[in-house]
């Protein structure tokens, strides 16, 4: 940790291995209002580096034993919790974004390790990298929401840093879109990251969607039977998913999935019913198990993206396992591509089988 005469001024050393460094550093410093200088490795390679008043940022040339971005400081999470900037960065610095292939687990192992970082803070999602986003600490956890840069990063580097949020103003043509911190854009770099994403002066983090600290709090959202009272509340999700009911429709077809292998389960938050799934449990011929088959999925438009898409899918698997089911299929019509990145995100293989249908 670098002091200064006047205290701290860099809590965090991060290294950011990015091609052509110096024309990075260059625009990064244009936007900061700060200096670049050139320091030398042990190997002699030069790295650019920013003083900003909550990090110290240095950015290097890629090599195979590079992390894309990783944090070098000795100590880069000192007295957490405690007031410091670490715990509500500058706004120089906004966040350092954490990418996972699942948000929860993250969240629960890195509050293991770092209990002083506080309990997890529901964000708005990054829709200039495509994902779902937790603020922990200085962190920002990162789940892909879609395929995006942030998938793609994942894909290329694995779990691990993989964004500086950055309150810059960068001029030129570049397209703003929503970020944790507000309007943002991407600095140029490479497609599968590490990224710079600078976001308008002074910007903190903003406050969360609809629904968003129901859905990060998994057990507030309850999932039960469906009722009749829920008719016309299922029959207004289905109608707006372009299946037309009313509620005695959804009444009667409730009549038929009355059954432990007929079921319709309802996501609850607070008396709110956020979504629904409806499933059966088929015995299989060619074998002694069962299988479970989801006929049905919706989930209200402002409750997308925070989890309970997921929570009804785990639902599912729970009563398969109950009744011994060997395993869950569901269907995503092409129209529908955001259903099978939700189904790909939690474990369903779309190669297995081929679905074919004649009508009647």
């Amino acid at each position: 940790m670098e002091r200064g005469s006047g205290g701290v001024t860099a809590v965090l050393r991060l290294r950011l291995a990015v091609p052509e460094p110096a024309v990075v550093a260059a625009r990064l410093a244009a936007a900061l209002g700060t200096a670049v200088m050139v320091e030398l490795d042990a190997g002699g390679e030069p790295s650019h580096v920013l003083r900003l008043p909550s990090a110290t940022v240095e950015l290097v040339t890629p090599s195979p034993d590079r992390l894309p971005l990783a944090v070098t400081s000795v100590d880069p999470w000192p007295s957490l919790g405690s007031g410091t900037s670490v715990g509500r960065p500058e706004p120089d610095l906004l966040g350092v974004g954490w990418a996972t292939v699942d948000l929860e687990r993250a969240v629960a192992e890195l509050a293991a390790v770092r209990p002083g970082l506080g309990p997890p803070m529901p964000l708005p999602d990054d829709r200039l990298l495509g994902a779902r986003a937790v603020g922990l600490g200085v962190l920002v956890l990162l789940e892909p929401a879609r395929e995006g840069r942030l998938a793609a990063s994942l894909a290329r580097h694995g779990e691990g840093p993989a964004v500086l949020y950055l309150a810059a103003a960068v001029g030129g043509a570049a397209t703003a879109a929503d970020t944790p911190f507000g309007p943002g854009v991407l600095l140029a770099g490479p497609a599968t990251g590490p990224h710079v994403v600078c976001c308008v002066p002074g910007a903190r983090r903003r406050a969360a969607a609809p629904y968003h600290p129901g859905m990060l709090d998994r057990p507030i959202v309850n999932v039960r039977a469906a009722t009749a009272a829920d008719a016309a509340r299922l029959a207004a999700l289905l109608t707006d998913e372009g299946y037309p009911a009313g509620a005695s429709d959804i009444e009667g077809r409730l009549e038929r999935f009355a059954s432990e292998f007929s079921q319709v389960r309802v996501a609850d938050l607070d008396g709110e019913v956020l979504g629904f799934i409806a499933l059966h449990v088929l015995p299989r011929f060619e074998h002694d198990d069962r299988i479970v088959r989801i006929v049905a999925l919706v989930v209200d438009p402002g409750a997308r993206e925070r989890g309970v898409g997921h929570r009804l899918m785990e639902e599912a698997e729970r009563i398969g396992r109950a009744v011994g089911a060997g395993f869950v299929e569901v269907t995503a019509g092409h129209h529908r591509p955001e259903a099978r990145h939700l189904y790909e995100v939690v474990g369903y293989e779309a190669g297995v089988t081929t679905y074919l249908r004649k009508r009647l």
